[in-house]
């Protein structure tokens, strides 16, 4: 009975032990990539998702000019190695967002729409799109 106890524990050992290794295996600095690309998914195309039908015409125009005017942050975060692992992570809450009113979606849309707008149009959120790109390009 130890020894099969035994045997379990090795097995699972063998099993859990690289997932945690990989898991642990990032620096800060790519951590910190990972988060920025996961971040601006979600207030992008992962937005999109959420958005409810009575709101989603106006996002799509301040996206697609977010999209535009920062193409090059926009490339970066959708050509990153995190990027499917942002958007598989984002999957559960845009599925989720069909069990919630078209009121809450539509605020979140707003909110996420004068983020957006905020990024394109005053000096702090350009700085802060400067400062996304000098992150990811890392």
């Amino acid at each position: 009975m130890i020894q099969k106890g035994l045997k379990i524990s090795t097995l699972l050992f063998a099993i859990i032990f690289p997932i945690i290794v990989i898991a642990n295996s990032l620096s800060d600095e790519e951590r910190k990539v990972r988060k920025y690309v996961s971040r601006f998914y979600q207030v992008t195309d992962g937005a999109l998702g959420r958005c409810s039908s009575d709101y989603i015409g106006a996002f799509k125009v301040t996206l697609d000019e977010f999209k535009s005017t920062n193409h090059e942050l926009m490339s970066l975060v959708s050509n990153s190695k995190y990027y499917q692992q942002a958007v598989n992570n984002f999957a559960d809450d845009i599925e989720r967002s069909k069990n919630e009113t078209q009121e809450k979606l539509s605020r979140e849309c707003q909110y996420v729409d004068y983020l957006l707008k905020e990024m394109l149009n005053t000096e702090k959120g350009k700085n802060s799109v400067l400062n996304a790109i000098k992150i990811i390009n890392n």
